[in-house]
């Protein structure tokens, strides 16, 4: 897929905007002139990039830089007069160009909230490897850097009981390399946390609530050749990060049945129609949810998440979500007034800045629809069905008298359109 405009964006005054703050020089370089009510480049070419689809290839950290080297590449050819013809041209070429681009092999180091129960284990996802172990090799040193975190960072008291976790990645570049890491570690602790807290009604009983996340990861992840050297001198570090959870200990039949939860699971997404990405965008998205360690944080995740699932868009709006969320409950009635009661919560936190006050029963409340909907696509539903087949289902009828009233009218608009046809 070659980038585009979203649809119904109008560009032209973005690039206005950018084309009275551009100069061109005789050398072909470009500058930009700043103001105290503009912030220059970085801010416009971010600007410009929520109006523009990039390949699903490239991560999305990265699309406002190829938006900015493609207006660079565009003011240089026009010199200085910009088009969204011309913009458009040139982001694709820049993007190409980055496709293009062989891709490198990495390992990203960090730790993990969880204590094997062997001293070496092994998982694998497609082509990638994720090793535990109770401590780096040698040629994998992080000591230097986690000094310097914790001088940046010396109000946090970093874990230190963590088993840690080297995982194989590929990319372009460094920051594809380490998404691609992320990604894959998200995607087991998303499935890992949803089997072991689905049913759970909450953790805290007093103070301030935990995460909700039983493994989690360390904020520090570094990247690293094969061979162990480091890739690069940039640390990846969770900014969200304010104290160590506590490390899960598991015995050896406990990993075991994680690991066969974990592999019926990943079995069971690579039968879907999509050969799994919807529910791999899921898994990952839920690990990041229950990851937050504020509860306002974490409750406004699980909604976006539950809108995903359901597939809701802006045309069909949060009655959307509440329907289709609704109709896999027992008790449907109640299940909507709740879920109005969590879509009203959401409108205040987001509106109103009138947040949840760090409760964590609105979050599990929340949390039991989004993992209902996850075991009813996973275990329930006919996995060779497309999303919007799946979207129609939940958009059935829940009385069965209304349901079989439909069912006698497809089967008339069937023996009516065969006579036609006849």
């Amino acid at each position: 897929m070659c980038a585009d405009w979203k649809k119904d964006y109008a560009p032209d005054p973005v690039l206005a905007k950018i084309g009275k703050t551009a100069r061109v020089h005789e050398n072909g370089k470009t500058s930009y002139i700043t103001s105290s009510s503009v912030f220059g480049m970085e801010d416009l070419k971010h600007v410009l990039a929520s109006g523009l689809v990039l390949s699903a290839k490239i991560p999305s950290s990265l699309h406002a830089d190829i938006v900015g080297d493609g207006i660079n590449d565009a003011l240089c050819k026009a010199k200085g007069k910009l088009t969204r013809e011309g913009v458009m041209q040139a982001v694709r070429e820049v993007e190409g160009r980055y496709l293009r681009l062989p891709k490198e092999n990495y390992v990203l180091a960090t730790s993990i909230s969880l204590k094997c129960p062997l001293p070496y284990c092994r998982l694998r996802r497609d082509k990638r490897c994720i090793i535990f172990t109770p401590s780096l090799p040698k040629s994998f040193d992080q000591s230097s850097l986690r000094v310097r975190v914790s001088t940046l960072f010396h109000r946090e008291v970093l874990p230190n009981d963590y088993y840690m976790v080297r995982t194989g990645c590929t990319g372009r570049n460094f920051q594809e390399a380490a998404v691609d890491a992320l990604d894959t570690l998200a995607l087991f602790r998303g499935i890992w946390n949803f089997w072991l807290t689905r049913g759970r009604a909450s953790r805290s009983l007093c103070g301030d609530p935990d995460q909700v996340a039983e493994i989690s990861l360390d904020p520090i992840r570094t990247l690293h050749m094969p061979n162990g050297k480091l890739a690069t001198d940039t640390i990846w570090y969770d900014s969200h990060y304010r104290k160590p959870v506590k490390c899960k200990k598991i015995t050896s039949k406990a990993w075991l049945e994680l690991r066969e939860v974990d592999s019926w699971t990943r079995k069971r997404m690579s039968r879907s129609k999509d050969g799994g990405d919807f529910l791999t965008q899921a898994f990952i998205r839920y690990a990041v949810a229950l990851d937050e360690p504020s509860m306002d944080h974490t409750f406004l995740r699980l909604w976006s998440l539950l809108e995903f699932l359901t597939q809701t868009t802006k045309e069909t709006r949060s009655k959307t979500t509440i329907r289709r969320a609704a109709f896999l409950c027992s008790e449907r009635e109640y299940a909507i007034k709740e879920l109005e009661h969590f879509r009203d919560m959401r409108n205040r936190a987001v509106h109103e800045d009138d947040l949840t006050r760090s409760s964590d029963i609105p979050v599990y409340q929340l949390k039991s629809y989004v993992d209902r909907l996850l075991l009813f696509l996973l275990v329930r539903c006919n996995m060779r069905e497309t999303k919007a087949e799946m979207a129609e289902f939940l958009d059935s009828p829940c009385s069965l008298d209304a349901l079989e009233k439909k069912i006698r009218m497809y089967r008339k608009a069937k023996v009516f359109l065969g006579k036609q046809k006849a």
